[in-house]
């Protein structure tokens, strides 16, 4: 069986049908843009933001939005805001999201990219053999729920939630019950994992079925990262709520 035979069935599983996508669809950012052209995207949460690249792409594409940007590691954090220190709209944060309010241990690594609220496993090195699985240590940093956050923010709606968090998400998506129940997420861009790469790290089962409980769909899937041997360790998702989806054009 090939990769993309497994592909195809692993998600058949879930109801969805894998097909490929036409050229000039555009990429990641300007796959949002389109979903949410009915919207008016006036907040834009960036949990997992490190120097703030995705931070920009954001502000480039919708400039009118207020955008959040969260990184608890104070390196990439602190060139983060020296990138940004003039620039409106902007909102950056040195603290991890998560389920709880608290100071916690942040576990460090060789690569900075893989630093996570969560041990890593050998698994990278099996999936990617470039030595980065390498622990250099631990930082406490201060941690925050997303209800608690936008309780004492005032913010009330979040159209955009992206997440790059290295195996958290689904605490970071625990720390926004209420903010999930009443509908105020309208899109989550996220990584989601296959391969056991943090230690306790949630499944890609147990996000897709939070997820679809609050009446998201599994909009697609996008750069999918396959390990040495094939097996799929990695990708980006993006999770649109059902009300926005059901408007969408036909396309295909």
């Amino acid at each position: 069986m090939n990769i993309n035979t497994t592909v195809k069935s692993f998600f058949s599983y879930f109801g969805y049908d894998i097909k490929r996508v036409q050229r000039g669809w555009g990429d990641i950012f300007s796959i949002q843009k389109f979903l949410l052209e009915s919207q008016d995207v006036k907040v834009i949460f960036d949990l997992g933001a490190n120097v703030g690249r995705t931070v920009g792409r954001y502000k480039d594409i919708f400039p009118q939005a207020t955008i959040f940007g969260f990184e608890p590691f104070i390196e990439p954090f602190s060139q983060m805001e020296n990138t940004f220190q003039n620039v409106e709209k902007i909102r950056l944060y040195n603290m991890a999201v998560s389920n709880i309010n608290s100071n916690i241990n942040f576990f460090l690594n060789k690569a900075n990219e893989t630093n996570s609220l969560l041990p890593i496993t050998k698994e990278w090195d099996k999936y990617f053999g470039e030595d980065i699985a390498t622990q250099a240590g631990t930082v406490e940093v201060k941690t925050t729920t997303l209800d608690t956050f936008c309780k004492q923010a005032g913010v009330d709606k979040i159209q955009i939630l992206k997440m790059d968090i290295q195996g958290a998400e689904l605490m970071a998506l625990e720390g926004a019950i209420n903010l999930l129940a009443n509908q105020s997420i309208n899109l989550i861009y996220t990584e989601v994992m296959f391969a056991k790469f943090y230690e306790n790290q949630a499944s890609f089962y147990k996000i897709y079925e939070l997820l679809e409980k609050h009446n998201f769909v599994l909009y697609g899937l996008y750069d999918l990262r396959f390990g040495k041997n094939g097996s799929l360790g990695q990708c980006d998702a993006i999770f649109l709520h059902r009300r926005i989806e059901e408007k969408l054009p036909i396309r295909f």
